[in-house]
């Protein structure tokens, strides 16, 4: 849960600054919450990563508010989602996303 504390374009300022560093074959693993495509759970999903949002900005000043899209800017670097395993209804989301040889 380290993702979701950065914009959008910090986020893919970040992905920009690693890349150039990272080896062919490097593995990224991801654990971040996420908003999930079943229409019956995700208006739940929203509303908890809000008042998630909404908490952790009163306590820490985290002026964030929404979740980057992660996966958008790993896939137009060409990093490929290789593995995926969702828990409480697709809230929670963990990720292996790899660097292509």
């Amino acid at each position: 849960f380290f993702l979701d504390c950065f914009s959008s374009a910090q986020l893919e300022h970040l992905v920009d600054r690693i890349l150039p560093h990272a080896k062919p074959g490097a593995k990224w693993v991801i654990s971040e919450f996420a908003i999930p495509g079943n229409p019956l759970t995700a208006p739940f999903a929203r509303a908890i990563v809000r008042l998630l949002y909404l908490a952790f900005g009163r306590l820490t000043g985290l002026p964030v508010r929404v979740l980057p899209d992660y996966a958008a800017t790993f896939s137009r670097r060409g990093i490929i989602l290789s593995q995926e395993q969702r828990w409480l209804a697709g809230l929670l989301s963990s990720q292996i996303w790899t660097l292509p040889d």
